[in-house]
């Protein structure tokens, strides 16, 4: 029953428009960035370029993005009633558990296709097509955390990396789909994971420790190059979020899962 709904909701889920629609506005802040940077800059190397295509609006708006690639429809089918109907035909935590599955999934495709089609373009496609210039001194200041991967092969610091960005999707889009099974406001169980996003950024340029920002654990292209370890505190905090939300669901009564 739970296989045959998760494919029940990929299909939903991947409909041509609703698919055509999330991919392009997630796309978006790159390609802004991308003819932002495309004429007056000078760079050193096609790394280089990758780093500054992920250094414009995405960073900012990354958990923002999340909500939209389907962690919002359950918000849209509790607005619609459409859950009452539902809970007829089917139990409905397999119903709600299939819809996360789902919506984690393809938090976790598209933000891996997002930032590795971005890898690939910048590093083996734009050469060939020079829309960038290069010739510029290397600048100290690209040397970011994750360069570490370097020495394993660009190839393979992009498939890590895109990876890295793809698992914090997730997570991000896991979080909210389980705030908005938890709070009866949508507004506010949609808002919670960019407004945490924010504040610690906030708080930690305050504290004098970026490097434990959400958005430099995540785009870490505004520091220099920082220990792997420092990625994994503000990762670790929603991780642990997620996994208690997950417990404080399991423990409802079947009664309550009547929406």
């Amino acid at each position: 029953m739970l296989n045959q709904q998760i494919v029940i909701e990929l299909k939903k889920a991947l409909s041509y428009n609703r698919l055509l629609i999330r991919l392009f506005i997630i796309g978006l802040p790159i390609l802004i960035q991308f003819f932002i940077i495309k004429n007056g800059y000078t760079f050193s190397s096609s790394i280089e370029v990758f780093q500054r295509l992920l250094s414009g609006f995405l960073p900012m708006i990354f958990p923002l993005l999340m909500i939209l690639i389907y962690a919002d429809s359950l918000v849209i089918e509790r607005k619609e009633n459409y859950l009452l109907y539902t809970r007829t035909r089917i139990w409905l935590p397999t119903y709600l558990l299939s819809k996360g599955i789902v919506n984690a999934l393809l938090a976790f495709v598209i933000s891996f296709i997002l930032i590795f089609s971005t890898f690939l373009f910048a590093v083996y496609i734009e050469p060939g097509f020079s829309f960038i210039q290069y010739g510029g001194v290397a600048n100290p200041a690209t040397d970011t955390t994750f360069n570490q991967f370097l020495v394993l092969g660009t190839f393979t610091y992009g498939i890590l990396y895109s990876s890295w960005v793809a698992i914090n999707g997730m997570v991000y889009a896991t979080l909210t789909y389980l705030l908005t099974l938890c709070i009866d406001n949508p507004f506010i169980a949609l808002s919670i994971p960019f407004v945490w996003y924010q504040i610690m950024n906030f708080i930690t340029a305050i504290l004098s420790v970026p490097q434990f920002s959400p958005l430099s654990t995540i785009f870490p292209y505004n520091l220099t190059q920082q220990e792997l370890w420092t990625v994994l505190l503000p990762f670790s905090i929603l991780l642990l979020a997620t996994v208690g939300l997950i417990i404080l669901l399991m423990k409802r009564k079947r009664n309550e899962w009547l929406i």
